[in-house]
């Protein structure tokens, strides 16, 4: 549970989602404020190609006149009041606002199934130290001290020995496979 709050607290992938859902917030609040028409100005300096005839006194045929401008407009909303972009805009807001849910839930399933690969691995490890290498040695050791006595086969104390090197190798196994989880929780908490 500790590692998982701290998983959720510092995840950057939530960190981003977070953000994302932020930032649509932000984007729904300016399309509902939108509604009010901005004021549209331009201005400037163009070209007329109208052919002008004796300007400044010259009386070339064939200039072309230079004028300035300047517009000023407002769109008033009678009809529109950007319904459009707010549906948009909430559609996204709610979009983002599952995105963080998901990547929670995402974060939390990988992070359960290396906790369980984790609680395997440690108790398979666990039952063959504490019950599966003590027996097979044990049964070992037996066949060992019978074929010494010579009241037993070479073949079984090999085969005993064969089956107590394989449970160790599958304890090492199983020890390893329980660290590799343990530092993928970890790796998730950084």
């Amino acid at each position: 549970e500790d590692a998982l709050a701290r998983v959720l607290r510092e995840s950057p992938q939530l960190e981003e989602a977070r953000a994302a859902a932020a930032k649509t917030s932000l984007l729904l609040r300016r399309a509902e404020v939108e509604k009010i028409p901005d004021v549209q100005v331009r201005g400037g300096v163009r070209y007329n190609r109208e052919l002008l005839e004796g300007l400044n006194g010259l009386g070339r045929v064939g200039q072309v006149g230079v004028e300035g401008f300047f517009d000023v407009g407002v769109e008033i909303p009678l009809f529109n009041r950007n319904q459009g972009g707010v549906a948009a805009a909430k559609a996204d807001s709610e979009r983002a606002r599952l995105e963080v849910e998901r990547a929670s839930l995402e974060i939390r399933k990988r992070l359960a199934r290396a906790f369980q690969e984790y609680q395997d691995a440690a108790s398979a490890a666990d039952r063959y130290q504490t019950q599966m290498i003590p027996a097979a040695q044990e049964a070992y050791d037996l066949y060992l001290k019978n074929y010494r006595a010579m009241s037993g086969a070479y073949a079984q104390v090999l085969m005993a020995q064969r089956t107590l090197f394989q449970l160790q190798e599958e304890y090492v196994n199983q020890l390893v496979m329980a660290w590799q989880a343990s530092v993928e929780i970890n790796g998730f908490l950084y």
